[in-house]
């Protein structure tokens, strides 16, 4: 599959916010496009958020929610397609989406946690490159949004130049295992990725980099989606894994129980450590309040040694 670059934001440009996952919380929805207009773009809401489902596992019937998605690809007005918030449901969508039209029609889409399914089943099916980065109401319509995510955010789609060393705002990246590595990078959330394989839309991960974050899930659930992973093998021909800081893992409420007295950065470890291809944990993406915008399809690069991630080929046109 060729690989399709989406054209880069500019000012002016129209920002269309889809809702495939759950429900979105209208205040916070609010405060992020609010901000998006502050920076100079355009916005407007897709037909989801203005459906009121009722529904608190999906924001929408599959069939709407897949329509919000093609009509975004299909406007010529539309420049960026951004993600309100994650959740349940957008792996439902994946074998019915006009993969065709997407292909046809090129731009920018913007999410990750469930939208994982999303960004790496389209960049598969089409070859356009997607952006693993903030969501509207999720990120960018907190009381605080972070200035590091807002400054890669706009590094990512407006600049037009590779976007280089991926610098770390926590300073807790920590090597796995030594060694470099460099390919296209695809992955996001692991539970996501985990679901995906054995279907037509699995990432593929031989000569890959492979970005995994996780959020809420006990260490033992991570060490399970990790030898789910390893089991199917193909992990282990990857050129590299980047590995995010797993928020509330375990979560707080289940902090105590015995079976979480193992720490997710020792479950972490010992999984990469088996996978044994050049890695790193502590990344910021994903569920954490600083997270950099991290295209899915170009090329990036691992120096595991010396605790260095960059993006090294342009990702806009």
């Amino acid at each position: 599959m060729d690989r399709l670059l989406p054209q880069r934001l500019v000012k002016g440009d129209l920002i269309q916010v889809i809702t495939p996952a759950s429900p979105v919380d209208l205040e916070r929805l609010s405060r992020g496009v609010g901000l998006l207009r502050q920076l100079g773009f355009r916005v407007r809401l897709g037909r989801v958020l203005k459906s009121l489902y009722g529904n608190p596992m999906i924001s929408a019937p599959d069939e709407e929610r897949k329509k919000e998605i093609e009509e975004a690809f299909a406007d010529r007005e539309v420049k960026c397609i951004m993600a309100s918030r994650g959740g349940y449901g957008t792996l439902r969508l994946l074998g019915d989406l006009d993969y065709t039209l997407i292909r046809d029609n090129p731009k920018l889409i913007v999410g990750y946690s469930d939208l994982t399914a999303l960004l790496n089943s389209i960049h598969k099916m089409t070859g356009l490159v997607t952006f693993h980065g903030p969501m509207v109401a999720t990120d960018f319509g907190s009381e605080q949004p972070s200035k590091y995510t807002l400054e890669w955010f706009q590094k990512a789609t407006m600049s037009g130049r590779p976007i280089g060393e991926v610098e770390q705002p926590s300073g807790y990246l920590r090597r796995v295992v030594e060694g470099v590595g460099r390919g296209p990078i695809v992955g996001g959330n692991l539970s996501l990725i985990t679901r995906m394989l054995g279907t037509p839309y699995q990432p593929e991960f031989e000569d890959k980099i492979v970005l995994l974050e996780e959020v809420d899930e006990d260490p033992y659930k991570v060490d399970g989606m990790l030898t789910h992973l390893l089991l199917n093998g193909s992990i282990k021909k990857a050129a590299g894994i980047v590995f995010s800081v797993c928020k509330n893992c375990p979560p707080p409420e289940r902090a105590g129980k015995p079976i979480n007295a193992i720490t997710v950065e020792e479950v972490v470890r010992e999984r990469l450590e088996r996978i044994g291809v050049p890695s790193v944990y502590g990344f910021n993406a994903g569920h954490n309040p600083d997270i950099p915008t991290i295209p899915i399809g170009v090329i990036g690069e691992l120096d595991a040694s010396n605790l260095i991630f960059s993006v090294t080929e342009t990702c806009t046109s």
